[in-house]
Formats: structure tokens, sequence, C-alpha cells
């Protein structure tokens, strides 16, 4: 027979089951999700359709429209702030804006996230469309069009200062592989030494069920540590976009934590429903 009651050996592979299995979820969340550069390309219509981030996007944007505006333009957007931030916080959800951004976003992310030297982006199409909306409320911003011919590419270069985020996503990838193995290992033993069949699938059914509740734990966690660090932020763009990121970029723990709670609980009902043939070699647990 396979199973071989052993209650130290058991409750021994048991914890360590228990351990990296919670371990693998939490270390898949930034190998599945943030290595990703689709997950950040995602979150940028997500974040569009909010429309307090919009909002605060527009403001932002007009703010820095007009601290690099000769004074014509400066007098405009002083006269028609409201009307500026409403046009360009319409276009911010238009599909050519939303495709733009998702573009350059991406190669953002993706220089972050790697160790490519230096990456460009293009932002005239992004102005241009800007300019565009502006454009509706006062024709001096079709004027101001002509400009976008001398904007440069915006060239991105890593240094010191630029954040090792693709080396840790690195490590992150060989640890999530090395603990794989060791659950496979250990999940091997637990079983092994199980007095039945019966009671090894509820064992490991309620260890699935425990970690999915800390992972939709973890999930929920996340989400008040981004709410409190939006919440005491002084600028208002961080503060509206912030909580929307993190629910969006971490909704991974959510859902991965949902599938484990219905999978160890059908688990553990299959236990129940299992006749247990008894065996005079066994122990009892």
């Amino acid at each position: 027979m396979f199973f071989k009651n052993r209650p130290k050996l058991r409750v021994f592979f048991g914890l360590l089951v228990s351990l990296l299995l919670f371990l693998v979820v939490f270390i898949s969340g930034p190998v599945v999700t943030l290595e990703n550069s689709d997950s950040a390309e995602h979150l940028v219509p997500v974040l569009l359709k909010n429309a307090d981030v919009r909002a605060s996007l527009s403001n932002k944007i007009v703010e820095q429209f007009e601290s690099g505006a000769d004074s014509p333009i400066t007098f405009s957007i002083k006269a028609n702030r409201d009307e500026f931030v409403s046009a360009i916080s319409g276009q911010l959800s238009s599909a050519v804006t939303i495709k733009e951004l998702q573009k350059d976003v991406g190669l953002i992310y993706r220089f972050v996230t790697t160790n490519d030297p230096t990456t460009t982006i293009q932002v005239r199409p992004l102005y241009a469309s800007l300019l565009t909306a502006m454009g509706k409320i006062d024709p001096l911003f079709k004027i101001a069009k002509v400009v976008l011919k001398d904007i440069e590419p915006m060239v991105l270069t890593r240094d010191a200062a630029t954040p090792q985020i693709g080396k840790w996503l690195s490590l992150a990838r060989k640890l999530f592989v090395a603990l794989i193995f060791l659950l496979g290992f250990s999940l091997f033993f637990f079983l092994r030494f199980s007095a039945t069949g019966k009671r090894a699938l509820r064992a490991v059914g309620t260890r699935v069920l425990v970690v999915g509740v800390l992972s939709i734990a973890q999930f929920l966690a996340i989400q008040a540590l981004a709410k409190n660090f939006a919440g005491s932020a002084t600028d208002t763009t961080i503060k509206t976009v912030v909580p929307v990121a993190a629910r969006t970029l971490f909704s991974y723990y959510q859902s991965i934590g949902i599938g484990l709670v219905v999978l160890g609980a059908i688990a553990i009902f299959i236990a129940t429903r299992l006749k247990t043939t008894a065996r005079t070699d066994e122990l009892p647990e």
C-alpha cells in the first residue's frame, strides 16, 4: 500500500506543505502579475474609466501646459481652466488616447522591470491628442500644435538611481520554481506518511482552503495599506490613482484565493464522502 501511518513525519511534512503552499502563492503575485507588461497596459483603461482619476490627471496636465506656455496661452488657460480640464478628461477616456497611453506605459514598464539600458518614448501623438481637445475650447491651441515638431522624444536611460526591479523579479522567478519543486516533494511525503487516502485528501483540502483565505486576507491588507498611503499623500493624483492601481494589480491574490478556497472545500467534501477501509497495521492519527 502507498499510505503508511507515520504521525511525526506526517506532521512535519504537513507543516512544510502549508508553509510552501503559502509562499508559492505569495511569490506568484510578482511573478505572474508584476512581471507581465500587459498588466501595466491593462491598468491604463481601468484607471481612465475612473472619473476622479481623469479629473486629477487633467488638472495636472493643464498645470504643465500653463507652466511652460507663453502669455497668450497662460491667459487662455486661466480664463477657461474648467473647460480645459473637462475637455482633457473626455479626451483621456477616448480609445485613441488610451491606446497611445498603453503603448507609452508598456514601454516605461518594460524598461523599469528589465535590464534594458535605454528606451525611447514618442510623446508627440499624446500631446497632439490633448491639444486637439483643447483646441475645441480655444482655437489658439490649434495653432499651438505646430510646436509639436520641436518636441523631442522622451529618452529613459538606466543609471544608479533606476529601480532594480528586473533583478528582483529574476530572483523571484528562480525562487518560485524552487518552491514549486519543494512543494511537490513535501506533498508526496505528506501523502506517503498519511494513514489513509481519505484523511490525506481532507488534510490537503484543509490546507488549501486556509491558504486561500490567507491569500484573500493578503489582498484586503494590500488594499487597506494602499488607501492609507493614498490618504496621507498630498498629491491629488496619488490619492486617486494608488487605490485603483493596487486593486487592479493585486486582484490576482483575491482571484487565486477564491479559487483555492473553492478547491479546498471540494476536496474536503469529497473526503467526507469517501469510505475508509480499516487496516490492522495502521495506528490511529
